[in-house]
């Protein structure tokens, strides 16, 4: 949740940062889920504990499909970096995984 904050300041204290980070996941929409995958590799591995780990990371685009109409803040500037950085606009919104707030989920469960 890097740049998600709706005030640009620093953050002392876990407390203050937590609550930061807070504020903007419910205030910006998320775009972007980065998982990443890891495993120990014991052939690789050196005697005395020296671990050799192989790393398998992914990002997916995430956009909100079974939320109905939905409104969401966008800061230029991320607009602007996102854009330099390769984000793909069509197919984030085309091809984005659905996702649902927790309150959203519990609705349509019902």
């Amino acid at each position: 949740l890097t740049g998600l904050h709706v005030k640009s300041e620093r953050f002392i204290g876990i407390d203050r940062c937590y609550s930061a980070h807070r504020e903007g996941a419910r205030t910006f929409l998320p775009v972007q889920v980065g998982i990443c995958a890891a495993r120990r590799d014991p052939e690789k591995s050196k005697p005395g504990g020296a671990c050799h780990w192989i790393l398998s990371p992914v990002s997916l685009y995430v956009f909100p499909r079974e939320s109905g109409e939905q409104h969401f803040s966008v800061s230029a500037a991320t607009m602007i970096f996102l854009d330099k950085n390769g984000f793909n606009f069509n197919d984030w919104v085309r091809h984005g995984l659905g996702w649902l707030r927790p309150a959203e989920e519990e609705e349509k469960r019902r």
